[in-house]
């Protein structure tokens, strides 16, 4: 009878030690299947923070560009080429979210956005090219009208002299039998 105790007993310790083995496994296991998952939220916040930091620089590009444009009627070819940089750098970063973004926003209202802000840059242009067309006028002008307002005022002096025409008409009156002369004087 001894004997069998002995044997419950060497049993229930390897056994014991077996589920302990069995525990300490399977803790082990969830201890890394919890850290790849983390990894894998990290992994994924990383992509989101990322994401909305271009977001953000396209909105700010974007926000720049605009206060750039309400100043059309003063730039220079310097202001212009700033402009175009900054509409090309905001390009590069549309382009490059239109992939990672796909989940959120359809590629083609990207490119719209981007084609939006292209036919804005040629507008732009053609505005400050105006502008300057404009001025450059308006300085001709300027330079101009002191001369052509000298000529308008310029006062001429013109005597004409009023002649008098006198003719003498002869008209007859009556038919042929009354034959009357009268004789007409007029000055004109």
């Amino acid at each position: 009878m001894r004997r069998r105790n002995k044997i419950s007993l060497q049993t229930r310790i390897i056994s014991g030690y077996l589920v302990l083995m069995a525990v300490i496994s399977g803790m082990t296991a969830i201890l890394l299947y919890e850290h790849e998952r983390i990894n894998n939220i990290e992994a994924e916040y990383g992509k989101i923070r990322s994401m909305r930091s271009d977001i953000n620089t396209v909105h700010r590009h974007i926000t720049i560009l605009a206060i750039l444009g309400e100043n059309v009627m003063a730039w220079k070819e310097a202001d212009y080429r700033e402009y175009s940089c900054v509409r090309l750098l905001t390009d590069s970063l549309l382009q490059t979210l239109k992939s990672h973004c796909r989940e959120y926003v359809q590629p083609n209202q990207i490119d719209t956005l981007r084609h939006l802000l292209a036919e804005k840059e040629t507008h732009l242009l053609h505005i400050m090219q105006n502008i300057e067309q404009q001025k450059e006028r308006e300085n001709m002008l300027a330079n101009q009208l002191p001369e052509v307002a000298r000529r308008a005022t310029r006062v001429r002096t013109v005597e004409k002299k009023k002649k008098r025409n006198s003719r003498i008409l002869w008209r007859e009156k009556g038919g042929m039998d009354n034959a009357v002369h009268q004789r007409t004087v007029c000055f004109q």
